[in-house]
C-alpha cells in the first residue's frame, strides 16, 4: 500500500473509532479510544459477541471490520495532539489499566 493510500485508510479507520467513542460515549474522541477500541475488539472475536462499552456497544461486526482493516494497515489510529488527524497507534500489548477496565488481570 503506498503512503497516500496508507494515510487516507488510517483516517478512515480513525474516523470510525471516533463513531464508535461517539456512540458510546457522546464524545467524538473520548481519552482512551486508542486502546479501549482495539481491545473492545479484540474481546469481541476473541468471544463472538457484542462488547458494551458506555451507553452503546461494539459490535462483532465492528470489530471484524475494524480489525481487518488495523491488520492491513498494520497499526490502530489515535488523535494527534492537535486534534486534527489520526496517526498509527500501537496499541498491543495491552496494558495493566486496559485489561483491567476489561474485567481482566494482567499475566
Amino acid at each position: 500500500m503506498d503512503d497516500a493510500t496508507r494515510t487516507a485508510v488510517l483516517q478512515l479507520l480513525g474516523g470510525a473509532m471516533s463513531a464508535i467513542s461517539e456512540e458510546c460515549w457522546s464524545a467524538g474522541w473520548i481519552s482512551g479510544t486508542e486502546d479501549a477500541i482495539p481491545g473492545l475488539c479484540h474481546r469481541a472475536l476473541e468471544s463472538g459477541r457484542t462488547q458494551h462499552w458506555g451507553r452503546w456497544s461494539v459490535t462483532l461486526e465492528q470489530a471484524r471490520g475494524l480489525t481487518f482493516v488495523a491488520e492491513q494497515l498494520g497499526c490502530w489510529a489515535d488523535l494527534d495532539d492537535g486534534g486534527v488527524r489520526f496517526v498509527a497507534h500501537h496499541p498491543f500489548p495491552l496494558t495493566a489499566e486496559v485489561l483491567a477496565a476489561f474485567g481482566h488481570h494482567a499475566v
